[in-house]
């Protein structure tokens, strides 16, 4: 792994008028911002101790938060600095580093979507997955058609699926595809509908839809 030397730690705080989907002002600090790009390089990239890698005095950290409190529009510019500040401090496969920025920038911006008050959830023939109302809640998964068949499948089961299982019936190429995939709906569905855990895991039974949600299919 390649890392950057320390430099001198400072919190940037910046009210803008522009949203990422949820809110009209954010004020991205420096902790939030290192935590969310620690847990997505334990997730989706496998380090076991991110914490050593990504320093909040890290000038690409620091770097990461000017731009994100500069172009916090849209999830995909916030995918964009998290990815460029990947790029300076670890080095790993293309793939890698584009899944885990992506899901930084979803834990991030998760965070800031107010709970969601409603149980039920509708998934609809082509790949919606939301709330109502539909318009400001709603993950659009038409082209993820691995994330679908998830879904799907535990939608169909209802209990819980084991991983060999889930990985034969969805196409994953294996666990670690699968598992990634899961993670990326929790963020997607956290920051899109207000939902936590909606899918949830065991090591030894497999995964299955979190039971405190009604999910009907439409």
């Amino acid at each position: 792994m390649k890392m950057k030397k320390a430099g001198m730690a400072r919190t940037y705080k910046l009210n803008t008028n522009r949203s990422v989907g949820k809110a009209s002002t954010y004020a991205f600090a420096v902790t939030a911002v290192a935590g969310e790009l620690r847990s997505a390089l334990k997730d989706f990239a496998d380090i076991e101790r991110p914490a050593e890698l990504v320093k909040a005095s890290d000038p690409a950290v620091q770097a990461l938060v000017v731009a994100l409190n500069r172009n916090s529009e849209s999830i995909e510019s916030m995918t964009r600095a998290y990815l460029a500040a990947l790029n300076k401090i670890a080095d790993l496969e293309t793939s890698v580093a584009k899944l885990t920025a992506e899901g930084a920038a979803y834990g991030l911006a998760g965070k800031r979507t107010k709970p969601a008050d409603k149980k039920t959830i509708y998934f609809s023939k082509d790949g919606d997955l939301y709330r109502e109302p539909k318009a400001k809640h709603c993950y659009a998964m038409g082209t993820e058609k691995q994330r679908q068949k998830i879904v799907r499948v535990l939608l169909e089961r209802k209990v819980y699926v084991p991983t060999d299982a889930l990985v034969e019936l969805t196409g994953s190429k294996n666990r670690k595809s699968l598992h990634n995939a899961k993670l990326m709906i929790n963020r997607k569905v956290r920051y899109a509908l207000g939902i936590e855990n909606f899918i949830v895991g065991r090591a030894v039974s497999g995964y299955k839809l979190n039971p405190e949600y009604k999910i009907k299919q439409v």
